[in-house]
Order: C-alpha cells, then sequence, then structure tokens
C-alpha cells in the first residue's frame, strides 16, 4: 500500500468516526484496536519536513526555548 492509500484509507476512517459521532478513542475500543493505532491511520503521512531556508532539525531543537 502506498502513501496516497494509506492517506486515502485515514480520511476514510476518520470521516465514518466523525458520522457516527466516535472520539478516537471510543472508536478504537469498538474497533478492538489500540488507540495510537487509530491515530497513527488517520494522520496523513508526512512525506517531507519543511524548515526555515538554512535550518537543520538539530538547530530548531537546540533553539527551542520554553517560558520559565
Amino acid at each position: 500500500m502506498d502513501r496516497s492509500q494509506v492517506n486515502t484509507l485515514g480520511k476514510k476512517i476518520q470521516k465514518l468516526r466523525k458520522e457516527l459521532g466516535l472520539s478516537q478513542d471510543e472508536f478504537a475500543r469498538k474497533a478492538d484496536i489500540h488507540f495510537q493505532g487509530l491515530i497513527g491511520t488517520e494522520l496523513p503521512m508526512i512525506t517531507s519536513l519543511e524548515l526555515p531556508s538554512g535550518e537543520e532539525p538539530h538547530d530548531i531543537e537546540e533553539n527551542n526555548t520554553t517560558p520559565s
């Protein structure tokens, strides 16, 4: 199954879940699947990460600060 097929399946599952009025947790329990598995299916697969020009992923992590 390629990425576009996985993304399409995830969108269909999410649409059905919402039509049924269920949260991800409720849907996962009824489908007898792990909650994280459902989330992973519903989320589109990331094919690339867009970073500000000239920055590397490690630069962003090093510069990330949280307010004290």
